[in-house]
């Protein structure tokens, strides 16, 4: 019997999903919320990332290994689906906005976020990262290119921050950024166009700076010289053992980093435990910022701004997985109370 080839298993048909809106313009490419159009999950809300038609048959292979994965820190990937003319992935969604947006939101409200709150996006972060890396090594994959990008960190609207595009990432960047759109495009990936686990320090790192200081890391920064942590003024309140950590973090020298998420989160766990945000720190902190940058015309933080969540509208098993996910996850710190942003506008 002929088999069918992989992307053409994966492709569901071109009605079992439908586009609601756009989410996301990202540097791994546009992302839609999108629902099943039929079936018993009707109405179930999903990420939709647009790809290359093209491209679905080079990324067979790692997009049905990535479909096997699960893990409460990753949104599953389900598979591909045609809309039309258009190519889509298709994730597991929960309300929330990528880091991305939301350090887009801090440059426009001209706002830093608190380093608690800093922190515990990156700690959740590099903890996806590392199951992530665990599970591909469990398929037998031994090199594993960088995964870590702001387009695939998601800060959820519980607070807890996952990771999307599991596996697929390093693809989508490759194939769907222009080279002035690739954030944090790490010293070794400009100079040899090799990246590993070090690569997701330095990414982690930028995260680190964009929401400490509410501002883009310069790209001549990224490359050229490390950041001027004293010409930043809300990184000048920092505590000088965070800074310290930020600084190896971004070191232009990949063997001078940690070596990799799993080492960068002993250091940020030798850190005061009252140091590290709750997951209701975050969802204010987040929800405080959407309704200061609301001159931001993004769907992404208007929902959150506005308090209407998709994934109320719809008690599927999706939800359900991820109630019980919230119950599974250990940071292992000590979790703090709410508490809010901090601006960085001049006083007065």
């Amino acid at each position: 019997m002929r088999q069918e080839p992989a992307s053409q298993r994966l492709t569901p048909q071109a009605t079992e999903y439908e586009l609601v809106r756009e989410l996301s313009h990202g540097c791994l490419g546009p992302r839609a919320l999108g629902r099943a159009a039929q079936g018993g999950d009707r109405g179930r809300p999903v990420s939709l990332r647009l790809v290359n038609a093209d491209d679905l048959e080079t990324l067979a292979v790692p997009l049905e290994r990535a479909t096997t994965i699960a893990h409460p820190r990753l949104l599953k990937l389900l598979g591909s689906t045609r809309i039309g003319r258009e190519a889509y992935l298709v994730s597991e969604y929960v309300d929330g906005l990528s880091v991305a947006s939301l350090t887009q939101a801090l440059q426009a409200a001209e706002t830093s976020v608190v380093p608690e709150v800093a922190l515990r996006i990156a700690l959740d972060a590099l903890l996806a990262v590392s199951a992530l890396r665990e599970e591909l090594r469990r398929f037998g994959v031994k090199q594993v290119e960088r995964c870590l990008y702001p387009d695939s960190i998601w800060v959820a609207c519980f607070g807890e921050t996952l990771l999307s595009d599991a596996g697929l990432a390093h693809e989508l960047f490759t194939r769907a950024a222009q080279p002035s759109q690739r954030a944090f495009h790490v010293p070794e990936e400009a100079q040899t166009g090799a990246s590993d686990e070090r690569s997701d320090v330095f990414a982690a790192g930028a995260v680190l700076w964009e929401l400490l200081s509410g501002r883009r890391l310069p790209p001549e920064q990224e490359f050229q010289a490390l950041p001027r942590f004293d010409q930043v003024e809300p990184m000048l309140q920092c505590p000088p053992e965070l800074l310290a950590l930020v600084e190896r973090a971004l070191n232009l020298d990949p063997e001078l980093r940690f070596q990799n998420a799993d080492e960068l989160v002993s250091a940020i766990r030798t850190l005061p435990t009252n140091w590290i945000a709750s997951d209701a720190e975050v969802r204010v902190t987040v929800e405080a910022l959407t309704h200061q940058a609301s001159e931001i015309e993004g769907p992404e933080t208007q929902d959150l701004a506005s308090g209407e969540h998709e994934i109320d509208a719809w008690d599927g098993p999706t939800r359900s997985l991820r109630a019980r996910h919230l119950g599974a996850v250990d940071d292992g710190v000590t979790l703090r109370p709410p508490a809010g942003v901090t601006s960085t506008k001049p006083a007065g």
